[in-house]
């Protein structure tokens, strides 16, 4: 499996987790964890190869 498919997968598992203890109300995991992880992996793309701009990706705000 793909990283970022697996990391889906595990944040999908967090995400029923959650709905079945009622912590968080009922919804579609999947959707909930691509919502989750999609500003993360977008600041991991933009920053990761340019550590000049650490500070500027740590700023981050607008996702």
């Amino acid at each position: 499996m793909p990283y970022i498919e697996s990391v889906i997968t595990q944040e999908e598992e967090i995400f029923k987790m959650m709905i079945t203890n009622n912590v968080i109300p009922k919804n579609d995991s999947h959707v909930l964890a691509v919502k989750f992880y999609s500003p993360i992996f977008f600041l991991l793309q933009k920053y990761d190869l340019d550590h000049e701009k650490i500070d500027e990706a740590k700023n981050q705000k607008s996702l």
